[in-house]
């Protein structure tokens, strides 16, 4: 079936986070992101696009992501990944079934086994090259945002 959506991780990636400073991270104030190099390319797939996340939305506002891409924290899903809850409420909400969506993350656990038991293609964004020996069957590994259009078009 077609890809219609795809949704994105954030942190990890689309963006990693940077401390500045050296004071301890004690209220979050000291943390900013920054977008990968190949998030723009993620940005131009000709899908509909969304962010699930954890992370609170002041600490989005400093990325540039474009207007157009809906973003769930748990303030909207009322629940956290890896609920299956939070990623059937953004189904929901865009108007997407499962089978018609994609989840691109790095974290197998959180983001991708809800992503796949509930028929979603999944993708694992390995930046490093880890050694993961043993995925999940319907996981594919990349290491660029730039392979997604290779699979999402």
């Amino acid at each position: 079936m077609e890809t219609k959506l795809a949704i994105f991780d954030f942190s990890g990636t689309l963006a990693y986070g940077k401390i500045s400073g050296q004071k301890l991270l004690e209220d979050m104030s000291n943390l900013s992101f920054e977008l990968f190099g190949d998030a723009q390319k993620a940005f131009a797939l000709p899908v509909q696009k969304a962010i699930l996340t954890a992370a609170d939305h002041f600490l989005l506002k400093g990325c540039d992501i474009p207007k157009d891409i809906k973003i769930f924290t748990p303030l909207e899903t009322k629940y956290l990944k890896p609920d299956p809850r939070a990623f059937l409420f953004v189904l929901e909400q865009l108007g997407v079934s499962p089978q018609q969506a994609a989840m691109i993350g790095d974290e197998v656990e959180r983001d991708l086994i809800p992503a796949v038991g509930l028929g979603m293609k999944a993708f694992l964004i390995n930046r490093e090259n880890k050694d993961i020996s043993v995925l999940p069957n319907g996981i594919i590994r990349i290491n660029s945002l730039k392979k997604l259009g290779e699979y999402i078009r």
